[in-house]
């Protein structure tokens, strides 16, 4: 972080933030709130209009932003259509397919069973000046986030997430690639954490 408080985007490398946040992840839960560096928003200052592209017409705005239809198809319990509530709960954009591509990652919460990390995460991409939904992919978190630029100027995001299961609490740290995102990107799954706690 900088003297002002404010995370330095595009001048963090991967592995200096992976070391930052693991010591202050040693020092203690509340130290590294202060200190990992989110880029992730609330979906109230960009998430609504993403989502009007994932349930045209139907999403419910104020206090709280969502879909009125519940949970769509190609989610698990999609079949139960509204008894699950279906939210996001952060938007993070970026260069996540490309150098020069608009894009950004819808976090989402609910109509997911505890395996799936109880949500996932819609990719968007803008194009000709309209947002696409490219895909879901379920148990992905990019609740709080943040933005790296590789090498070749395209972003991938180092996350910090948890999951609660019989009264165990686990804090991991994980790197997610959207381009190709190998199984979940979730809390405690070996393919992808980096540090857990």
């Amino acid at each position: 972080m900088n003297p002002s408080g404010k995370s330095r985007n595009r001048g963090t490398s991967a592995g200096g933030l992976l070391v930052s946040v693991l010591l202050q992840m040693l020092a203690g839960p509340l130290a590294s709130a202060q200190v990992f560096p989110s880029d992730s928003l609330k979906p109230a200052e960009g998430g609504g209009a993403l989502l009007e592209v994932v349930c045209p017409g139907q999403v419910i705005s104020g206090t709280e932003i969502g879909c009125r239809t519940g949970c769509p198809k190609f989610t698990d319990f999609g079949i139960d259509g509204d008894a699950f509530k279906w939210s996001p709960v952060a938007v993070i954009s970026g260069h996540f397919l490309s150098p020069t591509s608009e894009d950004a990652a819808l976090s989402m919460q609910g109509c997911e069973p505890h395996s799936e990390n109880f949500g996932g995460t819609i990719l968007l991409t803008r194009r000709a000046q309209h947002w696409v939904m490219l895909g879901y992919k379920a148990g992905v978190d990019t609740t709080e986030c943040h933005k790296v630029q590789l090498r070749d100027r395209r972003d991938v995001l180092v996350c910090i997430g948890g999951s609660r299961a019989q009264g165990i609490v686990v804090t991991d740290l994980y790197v997610g690639d959207l381009l190709a995102p190998t199984g979940s990107l979730m809390a405690e799954d070996d393919r992808t954490n980096t540090f857990s706690l």
